[in-house]
């Protein structure tokens, strides 16, 4: 996966809505924030498997819609809406390129305590936000990348595939 290469489409793309909403030098941080925590929540319901009260715990990683008879992945969707958050934190906060080059992915083996890790450092993040904080709270995220079967190269296809239906929506007023 090439941070710098995705780091570039996220700061066009945060470019536009703070040019279309007129958000110039407005702080952002804390809307990006919970923003980025809402959709850790939609992708871990989309990986349903804490469900411990369902009949259906199964992860909803593929469906047909049936208009664009086109397949679908819902929780690398939700995934990579995280990652738009979590590179827009990262611009934000005007994050180095020395914190990208040696980001490890940090794994628990366990998902659920993966989500709950990334929770916490999220949580973390905001009463401290450094770009050391913001490192480790995205290595948990790699790690739940892994823990969820996402290839490097699957979350990149996804995050630009994403990204095309951003700039589509902004374009149209979204």
């Amino acid at each position: 996966m090439n941070l710098e290469k995705l780091l570039e489409a996220q700061r066009f793309l945060d470019g536009l809505i703070i040019e279309d909403k007129k958000l110039h030098g407005q702080y952002l941080f804390d809307y990006k924030l919970l923003a980025l925590q809402v959709e850790l929540g939609e992708c871990a319901n989309e990986w349903r498997r804490f469900k411990f009260w369902s009949n259906r715990r199964e992860m909803n990683t593929k469906y047909w819609n049936s208009p664009e008879q086109r397949y679908e992945n819902p929780l690398l969707e939700e995934f990579v809406d995280c990652l738009h958050f979590f590179l827009s934190i990262a611009l934000e906060m005007e994050i180095k390129e020395h914190v990208y080059s040696n980001i490890k992915a940090n794994t628990w083996g366990d998902t659920t305590k993966q989500f709950s890790r990334t929770f916490l450092w999220l949580s973390k993040l905001s009463a401290n936000p450094m770009p050391t904080t913001w490192k480790r709270a995205f290595g948990h995220f790699i790690g739940l990348g892994e823990l969820l079967g996402f290839t490097p190269e699957q979350i990149e296809q996804a995050y630009f595939e994403k990204n095309a239906i951003n700039l589509k929506r902004q374009a149209e007023g979204y």
